[in-house]
């Protein structure tokens, strides 16, 4: 063996236990690669350009991070997609094991076309694992739309006016106008941006016979197809109306455009779903621009404002009539029905603000409850509930409620007054007897009785005797022989025989009518008058219980949080006029300062109340509003006020 070999022998060793050390090594799993495709490159302006990056992973859970990806200094929209080639899950020692091999995770970014031209989206860095990963500028290109004379879309009012009020209707005229175009040509976009501001609110049709699409949104009108002269050319025409009612006051101006797919008139093939090839229309998109759309509104006046108007607009009339008895007594509610009739927008139409009006509260106590109207079915009238308490017995009328609104037509607020409604006032009882039902009933001893008696007896063996002795000598007592023992008038045996046996088998005729004066007692008991002070005593008792109930019914969801204020604040009202027998018009420290001078409730728990009923006050007039834990919150601070009242 040469020495060559022996070299090599000694080496070969080393190097077996070399690949053995490196092998053992424990290595690290980072992604393969960040890939760059551009899906859209060239677009329209006013459309999107989109391009993907994506990510070679070998562990799904691995992070990354794409934050850099900016345009502007403004981080581009993405939305993620992962796909992968072969996956398995299993469960080792109750813990989810998964593996899966070549998962590409796609972050699919989204770039605004806004002006024409190359567009470059600047240099950008990735992370992924840890690892960062740099990519390079991405260029775009933004093509000019492209528009025709053979393509117009005209935007108008058909009510046009220099200015507008909030509640007024408009009438937008949309038609679009086309020409030699072969084929069928498909709208493909409408753009109508006044769909998406909340100052207006869009009408529906009422007999629609076609479905567009405008602003991603589907709407129906009725469509009317046709042909129009313009310029001197003939056009095919399809028309629609969308009305739209002003909400709030402004100055708006919106740009409107129409996007057509056409035929170009040639054609190509192109490769069908199963097998070999189909010969397709060449298309292209055509846009039309309309003059640009200008609406004024204008707020409603601030000079000269009565203080009785809160909203409605147009032309209205206002009707009374009392929907409950109008004879009471004061302290006892009487409830109206108020009409507001006439034209105009229902949703500014709201009830008469009758706690501004002095003549009203300075008379009556107003229900303070948020009043919802209801509008008939032909659209026309308007109608409120609305409660009154009367303060006192001098009151013979309920006055002329106002209601005012503001005339479009000579641009001024108008006030309107219904006719007086007759009452009859009775006093109301200042004081409350209260019955003790635990006392015993009062009884009347036979020694008063006879004591009455004899007190008569003895006066009138007076007056007898002051009228014998008229003359001038008394006639003398004459003394009267002792009272005789029965039983020394009859025989021993007469007094002493029991004759009860004799007597026995009578009872057994009386039994039957027994039973049916048994029975006609019993149904007497039934149908006993209950005082009205034992009826007030059994409603008192079972006012907590009732309480309970009612907040039981309650709906706790949260999900229209005035209205549960609302249902709660009631149920507290209805306790508390139940426990203590007694009138509350308002839940408030002068309505509860005679319950603690009383000493029905302890000032502090009284105290606890309050602040319970303030905090409901505060969400039941609010709007929209909504949330589960605050209104259970609010149940459960409410119930333990009230059970500490009610102890």
């Amino acid at each position: 063996m040469n020495k060559e070999s022996l070299k090599y022998k000694k080496i070969l060793p080393l190097f077996f236990l070399l690949l053995f050390i490196v092998a053992c090594l424990p290595t690290s799993v980072r992604a393969g690669s960040v890939d760059v495709e551009i899906i859209k490159q060239e677009a329209i302006v006013g459309e999107a350009l989109s391009f993907a990056l994506k990510f070679s992973l070998e562990d799904e859970n691995e992070a990354i991070d794409v934050a850099n990806v900016k345009l502007n200094g403004v981080a581009l929209p993405y939305e993620v997609r992962s796909q992968s080639s072969s996956s398995f899950t299993m469960v080792v020692n109750g813990k989810t094991v998964r593996s899966s091999s070549d998962i590409v995770k796609s972050y699919i970014f989204s770039v605004p076309a806004e002006t024409v031209g190359p567009l470059t989206l600047p240099e950008f860095t990735v992370a992924m694992g840890g690892e960062s990963y740099r990519v390079k500028p991405i260029t775009f290109q933004v093509l000019e739309r492209p528009f025709s004379d053979d393509l117009q879309f005209l935007v108008t009012i058909n009510n046009p006016q220099a200015y507008y009020y909030p509640s007024q209707v408009i009438d937008l005229n949309c038609r679009v106008l086309y020409r030699n175009f072969t084929g069928r040509p498909e709208i493909a976009e409408i753009s109508l941006p006044i769909l998406k501001n909340l100052s207006f609110e869009l009408l529906p049709d009422s007999n629609p016979n076609f479905e567009l699409i405008a602003n991603g949104q589907r709407i129906a009108v009725q469509a009317r197809q046709g042909s129009e002269k313009m310029m001197g050319k003939t056009y095919n025409s399809l028309g629609f109306n969308l009305k739209f009612r002003l909400m709030s006051h402004g100055e708006f101006e919106f740009a409107n455009y129409l996007k057509m797919i056409v035929e170009t008139g040639k054609t190509f093939r192109q490769r069908s779903l199963f097998f070999g090839s189909e010969l397709v229309r060449e298309t292209k998109p055509i846009f039309a621009d309309s003059a640009p759309l200008k609406i004024s509104v204008l707020e409603l006046p601030n000079t000269d404002v009565p203080d009785t108007f809160n909203g409605a607009i147009g032309k209205f009339k206002i009707k009374v009539t009392p929907s409950s008895d109008t004879a009471i007594r004061v302290g006892d509610p009487v409830t109206l029905l108020i009409e507001i009739s006439g034209r105009g927008t229902w949703e500014f139409v709201k009830s008469p603000p009758i706690h501004k009006v002095p003549a009203i509260t300075d008379y009556f106590i107003v229900s303070q409850e948020s009043v919802v109207g209801e509008v008939n079915e032909q659209q026309s009238v308007k109608s409120f509930s609305v409660r009154l308490r009367v303060k006192s017995k001098t009151v013979k009328e309920i006055p002329a409620i106002p209601f005012t609104y503001f005339n479009l037509a000579s641009r001024k607020y108008m006030t309107v007054y219904s006719d007086p409604v007759p009452i009859k006032v009775f006093a109301a009882s200042t004081t409350a007897q209260i019955t003790d039902f635990n006392a015993p009933p009062e009884t009347v001893t036979p020694e008063g009785i006879f004591k009455d008696q004899n007190q008569g007896d003895a006066a009138g063996q007076e007056a007898v005797g002051a009228g014998a002795s008229g003359g001038s000598t008394a006639q003398p007592e004459v003394e009267l022989p002792p009272l005789i023992e029965i039983s020394d008038n009859v025989p021993w045996s007469a007094t002493t025989e029991n004759h009860a046996p004799k007597y026995g088998n009578l009872l057994f005729a009386v039994l039957p009518l027994g039973g049916v004066l048994c029975l006609f007692v019993i149904r007497l008991y039934r149908k006993r008058d209950i005082s009205e002070d034992m009826a007030a005593k059994v409603k008192s008792n079972k006012a907590y219980k009732r309480f309970l109930q009612s907040v039981g019914q309650l709906d706790q969801s949260g999900s229209d949080l005035p209205v549960f204020c609302r249902e709660l604040g009631r149920c507290v009202h209805q306790y508390l006029e139940e426990r203590f027998i007694c009138t509350v018009p308002h839940i408030d420290e002068q309505s509860l300062q005679p319950l603690i001078d009383q000493r029905k409730i302890d000032e502090a728990a009284a105290r606890t109340l309050l602040d319970v009923v303030e905090e409901i006050d505060l969400n039941r007039y609010a709007a929209n509003l909504s949330g589960k834990t605050q209104a259970s919150h609010l149940l459960k601070e409410t119930m333990e006020a009230v059970r500490k009242c009610d102890t």
